[in-house]
């Protein structure tokens, strides 16, 4: 486990904040995920980025329920929730 200070020294609290609640806060807002949207580029540039500093922070055990939430909020990507799927089994050394 890593120090709060170290923590606070990496990962600065908005950082966290933004990593732990962006998706809760795109579905309160009502948005969906289209092709080649904000949010589709951000996640096919930053998917594992994302994983790897919710794991730091302690949080690796709620990306089901991210994943799941970012699914009901897809607009037929099919082939993009496989490509997080295995991104996901990838980085926790999963086999799915």
């Amino acid at each position: 486990m890593r120090s709060a200070s170290r923590l606070d020294d990496c990962l600065p609290q908005h950082i966290r904040y933004a990593c732990q609640y962006w998706v809760h806060h795109l579905k309160q807002s009502g948005g969906q995920i289209h092709d080649n949207d904000t949010v589709h580029e951000f996640l096919k540039q930053h998917f594992l980025h994302w994983l790897e500093v919710l794991s730091i922070m302690g949080k690796i055990s709620e990306t089901i329920g991210l994943i799941d939430t970012l699914q009901t909020l897809v607009q037929v990507i099919f082939i993009f929730i496989l490509f997080l799927f295995f991104s996901f089994c990838e980085f926790t050394n999963v086999l799915c």
